[in-house]
């Protein structure tokens, strides 16, 4: 899971969908903002090279990482309060026994009676 730092497109994340959990066309790269498509690769210097802050660096890096790995990864985004932004980003191996928990559990911490946590959903890769 990252938070992309207001360096994708939301509303091209979403596609004019509803919903809380929604899954994500690959690749990453077309809802790069402009501002931040010089950081879209994953052989980028290091931080101080760069001079450029790592919040806006790094999600854009892992967007390339992902993009690079479009057939070992889908793609999800789950909505969160937040000032800047709505949407976090989740990379779940295509091959992971536990993907479609995991998709169910980002679902259930989204509804008001479950009381739910995206923590849950991320502990299951570690049992």
């Amino acid at each position: 899971m990252f938070h992309h730092a207001s360096g994708l497109n939301e509303d091209g994340l979403e596609h004019g969908r509803k919903g809380d959990v929604l899954s994500i066309e690959p690749p990453l790269a077309q809802y790069v903002v402009p501002w931040n498509r010089e950081y879209l690769r994953a052989d980028l210097p290091p931080y101080a090279e760069l001079r450029v802050d790592n919040v806006r660096v790094a999600p854009i890096a892992t967007a390339a990482y992902l993009d690079e790995r479009s057939d070992e990864y889908e793609l999800w985004a789950a909505r969160f309060d937040a000032r800047f932004a709505r949407l976090h980003i989740y990379a779940i191996r295509k091959g992971l026994p536990e993907k479609d928990a995991i998709v169910r559990a980002l679902e259930r911490a989204h509804d008001p009676a479950q009381n739910g946590s995206h923590l849950s959903a991320l502990r299951m890769t570690r049992e």
